[in-house]
């Protein structure tokens, strides 16, 4: 499994994780998950660049 698929994968948990913790934080709106946010939306810039960085040409 190469770099880019290990990116991609990462990635897509990043905006699963994004949506999820986004539903939660409106019905609740608990400042936990507002940090929880910004984490995987934080991740996932990391995982994005790494995979334009890393993509077959």
């Amino acid at each position: 499994m190469s770099l880019y698929e290990i990116m991609k994968w990462v990635f897509i948990i990043c905006i699963c994780s994004l949506i999820v913790n986004g539903i939660i934080y409106f019905n609740t709106g608990n400042g936990a998950q507002l940090l929880s946010i910004f984490g995987a939306l934080g991740l996932g810039v990391i995982a994005g660049i790494t995979m334009l960085k890393t993509r077959k040409k």
